[in-house]
């Protein structure tokens, strides 16, 4: 019992769910840095269709790096309910970080999508940690 309380207070703190939430606020932060002037124009042409600002490359980047930071941010945070819930990080998550980060790693190797590593790595110690005293499939504690 004592142990599932604290691999489950672990998750709460440490795990997968908060660093992807993370990755995804650092990933909302760097759309304005990375294409300055894409957060004014996304605000000027999110619903003028056909408008040559919203056709622009800085709004269609600035646009796929806040869905992706908006997305990740919601991922994060079901994840760590999850994680808070279960008193671990689910099968697989690990290996679909991995996933995601070789891509965007091979795509573009100077990018945050190293952070990903980052995510697996807590993903796989919390699992792990969790499938060496003997699993669990939900927390008996109160975090």
């Amino acid at each position: 019992m004592r142990i599932r309380c604290a691999l489950s207070r672990m998750a709460k703190f440490g795990g997968a769910g908060s660093w992807t939430v993370v990755v995804g606020v650092l990933h909302l932060g760097m759309t304005e840095a990375t294409y300055p002037g894409a957060a004014r124009l996304l605000l000027q042409g999110a619903f003028k269709f056909g408008d040559s600002a919203a056709e622009s490359g800085a709004w269609g980047a600035g646009f796929w790096y806040v869905t992706a930071g908006i997305f990740l941010v919601g991922f994060g945070l079901l994840l760590h309910d999850i994680e808070r819930a279960q008193g671990a990080t689910p099968r697989g998550v690990a290996t679909l970080m991995i996933v995601i980060g070789s891509w965007g790693v091979l795509m573009n190797p100077l990018s945050g999508f190293w952070l990903f590593f980052v995510v697996a790595w807590r993903a796989r110690i919390n699992r792990a940690r969790v499938d060496a005293h003997g699993g669990q499939s939900g927390s008996t504690c109160h975090v």
